[in-house]
């Protein structure tokens, strides 16, 4: 009987991480779009005249576009809620074979992510995309590089599980 050991795991994103970083996310833009109406205003009534007249408004403009972000940092929580979901419910399919190294992404980036291949299936791991899923390239120490025995748990291309035999 073969022995799969788990090196990654969807389950692993708390609730508390999530409404966390979420509540972090507004107040940063608040704070910017308070602290350059604040400066706009001290600087029309005499005040802080030493500050250059255009970091006010970028403030401003910097707190509404951060805070224009929420929907989609919302939208983002919900996928990976849905994603947790389905894992818990056991809705998603398993691939299990040897890893084939089709494509490698560079360090920095600039270019499509790792392209493995395991069993029939080809998969892109990029550790440039927002994704709950696994992203951890062969150029950032991920772990899917080529001939290792592998069983993934994925929802079409995002990895949710992987289960490695180790020495294989």
């Amino acid at each position: 009987m073969t022995e799969y050991t788990t090196i990654f795991e969807l389950g692993n994103i708390g609730a508390t991480q999530q409404s966390s970083s979420l509540v972090l996310f507004i107040i940063g833009g608040t704070i910017a779009l308070i602290l350059g109406v604040g400066i706009v205003i001290a600087r029309k009534f005499g005040k802080m005249q030493h500050v250059k007249r255009h970091v006010g408004p970028f403030f401003i403009v910097f707190g509404i576009g951060w805070l224009s972000a929420t929907p989609s940092t919302l939208s983002y929580w919900d996928r990976v809620e849905s994603f947790k979901d389905d894992y818990a419910s056991k809705n998603y399919e398993t691939t299990e074979g040897i890893v084939r190294v089709l494509r490698t992404q560079p360090e920095h980036g600039h270019a499509p992510g790792d392209l493995i291949k395991v069993g029939t299936r080809e998969f892109e791991v990029n550790y440039f995309t927002r994704t709950p899923g696994y992203k951890l390239t062969l150029s950032h120490n991920g772990r899917l590089a080529e001939g290792v025995k592998v069983r993934l748990s994925h929802i079409d291309n995002t990895i949710l599980k992987i289960e490695v035999v180790e020495n294989y």
